[in-house]
């Protein structure tokens, strides 16, 4: 769906400084060391340098606890979020004073929907180095998670004070989701294009600010950063907004489908959204393809499905379902999620 499993979406936030090594090493592993820390590299390759590292048996548990910390980040980057778990919780028997481990953990476990574990763990982040402005921003994405925008926009605040320059696209990012699930669409347009100052080439903005558009009303808008953030992060979920975007603009939508199947085909998850808007299964075969064993995506996709299907009766003019299903998807989407922003602004439209 928009926001839960698309990775450039609006998720968490992944906010995670590069950590100097602490103590003097000796070389070998000093090196491999360094370059299991270097999340610029593919997480792969992080995870073989971080095994090395560990191996080594050289390093000592200050140093062993950040080798842990880094290759569960990058654990984290294939996706991997039980083995990421494992190694950060490691690093922090290690050495339990680490705090950037805490927030590493904080972030998976807010992947995982559980916000107030993650919450917990930025706390104590936080409580070890106070100031701590990625904690803070991180924590504002848990909170919206949560449920508590309000707690989350005076975190997104504080980091925005506390943030490089450099780095603050992601907290005007997250704010501007927070103001969002509130209803200020305004406030949240504004810091979606804050973000974007901060960091033109910034696509988790692009993304929140297309989903913002198409929350205004601005489908057109819409479907130029939905095309523009495509060109280089080619996503489904992504092509769905997209498609979404240039059929509420009352635009052909076959070429796009017909891309989206040469890219991503019609068979797994999101797929059978595509499938709907093409008229080629009807929304209850929808809700019948959103099973899963895993509860967590179980109920992405069913704030998916609901969303997507008071679309499809709304372009079909039938206000009464559309209605229905749109507040079936507030009630079911989480407010980090665009469709809960998007399908409150449809509703006050309709009304």
């Amino acid at each position: 769906m928009f926001g839960m499993l698309c990775v450039l979406a609006q998720g968490p936030a992944r906010a995670v400084e590069q950590n100097p090594m602490p103590g003097e090493l000796p070389n070998g592993p000093a090196d491999e060391l360094r370059l299991c820390a270097r999340q610029q590299d593919p997480p792969d390759d992080r995870i073989k340098h971080c095994d090395t590292a560990l191996g080594s048996r050289e390093l000592g548990e200050i140093q062993d606890s950040v080798g842990f910390n880094y290759r569960g980040l990058a654990w984290l980057a294939k996706g991997d979020h039980e083995r990421a778990g494992k190694d950060l919780d490691e690093a922090i028997r290690l050495n339990p004073d680490y705090a950037s481990a805490y927030n590493s953990r904080g972030i998976v476990r807010s992947q995982m929907g559980e916000y107030g574990k993650a919450i917990e763990d930025y706390d104590t982040a936080l409580r070890l180095k106070p100031g701590y402005a990625y904690a803070y921003a991180n924590r504002g994405s848990a909170w919206l998670g949560n449920g508590s925008p309000d707690k989350a926009i005076a975190d997104f605040d504080t980091a925005i004070g506390l943030l490089p320059a450099a780095h603050a696209e992601l907290a005007y990012k997250g704010r501007g989701m927070a103001w969002q699930a509130r209803g200020d669409l305004d406030r949240a347009m504004a810091d979606f294009d804050a973000a974007l100052k901060q960091n033109p080439n910034y696509a988790k903005g692009l993304v929140s600010r297309a989903y913002g558009h198409l929350a205004r009303g601005g489908f057109e808008a819409a479907a130029a950063d939905f095309t523009q953030v495509q060109k280089d992060n080619p996503d489904p979920y992504l092509a769905i907004g997209l498609t979404l975007a240039l059929a509420r603009g009352g635009l052909p939508i076959a070429d796009q489908i017909d891309r989206y199947r040469k890219s991503f085909g019609n068979d797994a998850w999101p797929g059978p959204v595509m499938a709907m808007l093409a008229g080629e299964i009807t929304p209850e075969q929808l809700f019948a393809k959103t099973a899963d064993g895993k509860p967590k995506i179980q109920r992405e996709r069913s704030c998916t499905a609901r969303f997507y299907v008071g679309e499809w009766y709304l372009q079909r003019k039938d206000k009464v379902r559309a209605r229905s299903e749109l507040r079936r998807a507030r009630d079911e989407c989480s407010l980090s999620t665009p469709e809960y922003a998007i399908a409150g602004s449809e509703l006050a439209r309709m009304d």
